[in-house]
């Protein structure tokens, strides 16, 4: 999920770059050390419940980047240019394209958050079935 996500993380806009792009990154490798963290301890329970925790929140970060409300003005602004007289002075002058409907900007596409969607639904499945092993086999019974 890591060597996904971070091709995708640096081409965030840079509004989220160094936010949003920067949380989801930490949850991505607060997760993996979670993972070998896990893989160390004899009590797993409430490691496992962190990692389900994080797992949720990188869930509610990729939805925030992929929501069009974001940013609802969208990237349509333009700048305004400055007309010379001949005599010297300048005004302001609106640029003369039409007004066109602003697209709204995603951080992340539809197809991107599918992916995603698939990663995170398949560590979720890992974590659910992991946290029945444990409820079924608790540590210190032998």
């Amino acid at each position: 999920m890591i060597e996904y996500g971070s091709p995708i993380l640096v081409q965030f806009p840079r509004e989220e770059k160094y936010l949003l792009a920067q949380m989801i990154r930490e949850t991505m490798y607060q997760m993996l050390h979670i993972c070998n963290e896990i893989n160390r301890k004899f009590y797993k329970k409430d490691t496992v419940q962190k990692l389900n925790v994080l797992l949720d929140d990188l869930r509610d970060y990729l939805d925030l980047a992929a929501s069009p409300k974001l940013y609802p003005r969208g990237t349509g602004g333009t700048k305004k240019r400055r007309r010379r007289h001949q005599n010297g002075d300048s005004t302001e002058v609106a640029p003369q394209q039409p007004q066109q409907e602003p697209r709204p900007i995603t951080c992340i596409t539809e197809h991107q958050l599918e992916v995603w969607s698939r990663y995170t639904a398949a560590l979720g499945g890992q974590i659910y079935y992991f946290q029945e092993y444990i409820r079924r086999n608790p540590p210190g019974k032998g």
